[in-house]
């Protein structure tokens, strides 16, 4: 439903088939089956998420944020030391301030433009899931998604692999592995070859594994703000 919060900004054309009148109400039937002009940027539409973050962007950018080299995060310096940061994608919000006064600004901001649903503490964002225990420790993880991948690409998958799972899919690439030209293959069948034999399409798979390292560990001890909204 974000989507419907942005104007469309481009003239498209929709149509709801006919065969549609049969389950419509009748104040909609005469909707079915003709040209409509579409007024929002429904979800699905190729540049309706584009659509949303120019929107979300020129928000944030008056209230007096500025982009970080990191992808969706944004950042207010506040006298004294203090900040406010602001992870934004899509329709997901997270926010994180040493201020409460600017945190509270910038809900009441934010309320007002879009038409938003807060949550006291963040549980959820994206796909990760956020538990913070009470001493204000706080841990990220990707178990349900992770579920899902497995679930995607190995169906038949059981908690304890069978040797030919192992043979099949327990082999990792070499640390040192330098992709060229070389390693492509070289027709569309080969490529498809490959899909059949494995059950799914390479770049869809490497897609959803980069997508975990949203919470991939790192070294050192981590940094966290209790007051995470």
């Amino acid at each position: 439903m974000a989507y419907l919060q942005v104007d469309m900004k481009e003239r498209i054309f929709v149509k709801l088939p006919r065969y549609w009148t049969a389950h419509m109400p009748d104040d909609l039937k005469s909707y079915c089956g003709v040209p409509l002009l579409l007024m929002k940027a429904l979800y699905g539409y190729t540049f309706s998420g584009k659509f949303l973050y120019e929107e979300q962007e020129e928000f944030l950018i008056s209230f007096g944020m500025q982009s970080t080299p990191m992808p969706a995060l944004w950042r207010m310096h506040l006298p004294g030391g203090r900040v406010l940061m602001v992870l934004q994608y899509s329709d997901d919000f997270l926010i994180a301030s040493t201020d409460a006064i600017i945190k509270n600004k910038f809900k009441t901001a934010l309320s007002t433009r879009f038409e938003i649903e807060w949550k006291p503490h963040a549980d959820w964002f994206l796909q990760v899931r956020i538990r913070q225990a009470a001493n204000g420790n706080i841990s990220l993880d990707q178990h349900r998604y992770a579920k899902s991948v497995v679930g995607r690409y190995l169906p038949t998958a059981l908690p304890t692999p069978s040797p030919a799972d192992l043979r099949k899919f327990a082999s990792p690439l070499p640390t040192n592995m330098v992709w060229t030209k070389a390693n492509s293959s070289k027709t569309k069948t080969n490529v498809v070859d490959l899909e059949t034999e494995y059950g799914f399409r390479f770049i869809e798979a490497v897609g959803s594994l980069t997508f975990l390292s949203n919470t991939a560990y790192g070294h050192g001890e981590p940094t966290v703000h209790r007051d995470l909204l």
